[in-house]
């Protein structure tokens, strides 16, 4: 008799839940999904779609009926929901604990603080004022505590006198960074876990721009990193894949950024230049198969994400595609969202191949010909 399928349930289901669902087709896993949205990305070919929203537990309690593990595909789903799970018995990936940690960025910054690990020196500020900001120091750089994602929640004064976020805050001293980096972990069940190379992101108006594995580091610098991202999970426990972002600083020293405890945007990569790319292995994880290789499939990939374009909103509308198309070791991949507006991610490509300064630039010039924008703006660009 065949084994039963597994069943991972997944709170959100947007374009990584429906990357998510894609991984487990081709694992065998029956992957269910929760999102409010009633045409989220990965309703069409989930096994079961539960509308509702992540941040309600009567509607996690839905996702996880008939499920052998529920996880996440974003960062701001109910701590409270899912360790209410957990009291019921259903196994929860990653914990709630450690999502709850996850969720503050300065609950973050303490959990590091306390373990004597490397970061930006940092500051609580519970009401933001033009006098608080002015008495940490500038420059610095301004987080609100919860939520915030792709450069939303986030203020880099220019100047003193500038109007504060108003919100709970972290404040954060503005280091001289040289390089951005980010190193992808999978963890199972057991404790294992296997790291894949370290990847440099460029960053444009504060969101990935363009990412390329490996990051351009001497090999003992890159092994610190992996290293200094396994220190950053201690005490964060769950199953899955994490994103530990960092940063190298002009004086050479690294320091922890942010963790996600989730498939990642700067994961995207690993479809086509990992033997095993973040989302099949995040089900491995989560569901307690082996973890998967981690090995590269090319010795240099560049990725470069695709935005909306244009100042309105409205039905989506490529144009440029037939350069990727006809550009050997270029992959696109569109996501699928209807709707484009300005700044909305889209879509990415990646470009394979031997020397890393040579991806790096196929990516830029396939990335600035190819477009996405409301139909009727297509025109006037």
């Amino acid at each position: 008799m065949a084994a039963a399928k597994q069943r991972v349930g997944v709170a959100g289901g947007g374009q990584l839940g429906a990357l998510l669902v894609s991984a487990g087709e081709r694992l065998g896993i029956e992957v269910h999904v929760l999102d409010l949205a009633p045409r989220a990305p990965a309703r069409e070919h989930a096994a079961r779609f539960v509308q509702g929203s992540w941040e309600d537990p009567a509607a996690l309690a839905e996702l996880a009926d008939g499920v052998d593990v529920v996880t996440i595909e974003r960062d701001d789903v109910s701590v409270a929901g899912l360790a209410a799970l957990v009291d019921s018995g259903v196994r929860v990936e990653p914990s709630p604990a450690a999502l709850r940690v996850i969720q503050d960025k300065l609950a973050q910054r303490e959990h590091h603080a306390a373990r004597g690990l490397p970061l930006p020196r940092f500051a609580a500020c519970d009401e933001p004022s033009a006098a608080a900001l002015a008495e940490f120091g500038f420059p610095l750089v301004q987080k609100a505590r919860r939520g915030g994602y792709d450069g939303q929640g986030v203020l880099l004064p220019p100047e003193p006198g500038i109007e504060p976020l108003q919100a709970p805050s972290l404040l954060e001293e503005m280091v001289p960074i040289a390089r951005e980096l980010t190193v992808l972990v999978a963890r199972d069940r057991s404790g294992g876990h296997a790291v894949y190379p370290v990847c440099e992101v460029d960053v444009r108006e504060q969101r990935l721009d363009l990412l390329t594995q490996p990051a351009r580091l001497e090999p003992a610098l890159a092994a610190a990193a992996q290293e200094l991202a396994l220190a950053a999970l201690e005490g964060l426990p769950g199953a899955g894949i994490a994103a530990v972002e960092l940063f190298l600083t002009e004086a050479g020293q690294l320091l922890i950024n942010e963790v996600s405890l989730r498939t990642h945007n700067s994961g995207h990569v690993t479809l086509d230049a990992n033997e095993t790319d973040q989302f099949e292995q995040h089900l491995r994880a989560v569901a307690g198969l082996p973890l998967g290789s981690v090995r590269p499939t090319a010795p240099a990939a560049a990725l470069a994400n695709i935005v909306g374009s244009g100042s309105e909103r409205g039905p989506a509308e490529w144009s440029g595609l037939e350069v990727a198309e006809s550009e050997p070791g270029v992959t696109l991949h569109r996501y699928a969202k209807a709707e484009v507006w300005p700044g909305r991610k889209m879509g990415h490509l990646t470009v394979c191949g031997e020397d890393i300064e040579e991806v790096r630039a196929r990516a830029r010039a396939v990335q600035e010909r190819v477009r996405v924008a409301a139909a009727r703006q297509q025109e006037a660009e």
